[in-house]
C-alpha cells in the first residue's frame, strides 16, 4: 500500500527531469523544466508520479531525433494540477509505447509544427489517490483492450528498453545508494564486456565482496543474478553496436565476449526474437543520392 501525501509537487517533477538529464544530452537533446512557483501543494503518490513521469521522459528521449528539445511544466489549476511534457520537432503521438508503462492516466494532443503534448491531470479533491498502485495499474490496464498478438508484441518492445542506463536512472531516483552500487557494476562489466571469461566470480572480486554479496544486492535492485545480468548488459551492447556501427555480426559476437558466433546468434534471437542479421546498421541515403532516385 503506497500512502498519498498532501505536499509540494515541483521538487519531485524537478527531479524526475534532472535524473533524464545525462540520457537527454547523450542524444544531443535537452530536458527544461518550468513553472510558475516555488511551491504547488497537492494531494499525490510520489511513486505513481514519478515512475510515470519518468517513464514517460525515458521514451520520448529514446524515439526523438538528436537535437530536439523536451519540456516539463507544472501548471497549477482551481481543481487541478496538470504536469505538461512537450517535445519539440516530431509527431510521437501513434507510439504508443511511449505510455503503456504509465501508472498514471496520459492525455496525448498534437501541437503546432510535428509537436507531440503528454498531460498528467492530479485532481486536488481526493479522489482514489489513496488507492495502492497496484490498483491504479490494474484500473489502467483495464482500459486497454489490445488483441493477445499486439499484446505480445508490445511485451517484446517494452522489455527490450529496460537498458542498463534507464535502470539507473530508475535506482537514482528511489535510492542514491544502491545506485552507487549498480554503476560501479555497470562499469567494471562494460570494462570487461570484450572478456568471455569475465564471469560472477571475477565481478565480486573486483567489487571486493563476496559472490553472496553481490548476488543478494544485485538480485535486490535488478531482479537478475549477476550471471544473467552480466549477459544481458552483454546484448544491450551487441544490439547498441549493430543499431550504430558499421560491424560483421562475427565482430560484434567477440566484442561483447560471446566465446562463437553460433552462441551469440542463439542468445540473442532467443532475448530479442529476431537474429542479429536483421539489426545491421543500414547506410543512410545522402541529399545527393535522394535527389537521382
Amino acid at each position: 500500500m503506497y500512502s498519498a501525501v498532501y505536499a509540494n509537487i515541483i521538487p519531485l517533477v524537478k527531479s524526475i527531469v534532472s535524473a533524464v538529464e545525462s540520457l537527454a544530452q547523450s542524444k544531443n537533446s535537452s530536458v527544461l523544466f518550468t513553472a510558475l512557483t516555488d511551491e504547488c501543494k497537492v494531494n499525490h503518490q510520489p511513486e505513481a508520479v514519478g515512475k510515470s513521469l519518468l517513464s514517460i521522459l525515458c521514451r520520448i528521449i529514446d524515439h526523438l531525433p538528436k537535437g530536439l528539445i523536451i519540456s516539463v511544466s507544472v501548471i497549477e489549476n482551481d481543481d487541478t494540477v496538470i504536469i505538461k511534457i512537450e517535445n519539440s520537432g516530431i509527431n510521437l503521438g501513434r507510439i504508443s509505447q511511449i505510455t503503456t508503462d504509465s501508472i498514471l492516466p496520459v492525455r496525448i494532443d498534437d501541437g503546432e509544427r510535428g509537436r507531440t503534448i503528454y498531460y498528467f491531470d492530479i485532481a486536488k479533491m481526493q479522489s482514489d489517490i489513496d488507492e495502492p498502485v497496484e490498483t491504479l495499474v490494474e484500473k489502467r490496464k483495464a482500459t486497454i483492450n489490445v488483441p493477445a498478438f499486439y499484446a505480445e508484441i508490445r511485451k517484446r518492445l517494452q522489455s527490450h528498453s529496460n537498458s542498463a542506463e534507464k535502470m539507473l536512472l530508475l535506482t537514482k531516483v528511489h535510492n542514491p545508494a544502491d545506485a552507487a552500487f549498480l554503476q560501479k557494476i555497470n562499469e567494471l562489466i562494460f570494462a570487461n564486456i570484450a572478456d568471455e571469461l569475465f564471469d560472477a566470480n571475477q565481478l565480486a572480486e573486483k567489487m571486493f565482496l563476496s559472490r553472496a554479496q553481490v548476488f543478494r544486492r544485485l538480485k535486490l535492485i535488478t531482479g537478475k543474478a549477476p550471471a544473467g545480468y552480466i549477459k544481458s548488459l552483454r546484448l544491450q551492447q551487441a544490439k547498441k553496436m549493430l543499431e550504430t556501427m558499421d560491424v560483421l555480426v562475427s565482430e560484434v559476437a567477440f566484442a561483447t565476449g560471446f566465446e562463437s558466433v553460433s552462441h551469440f546468434t542463439k542468445v540473442f534471437s532467443r532475448r530479442y526474437g529476431f537474429t542479429p542479421s536483421l539489426l545491421k546498421r543500414k547506410p543512410v541515403a545522402t541529399n545527393e543520392q535522394k535527389d537521382a532516385t
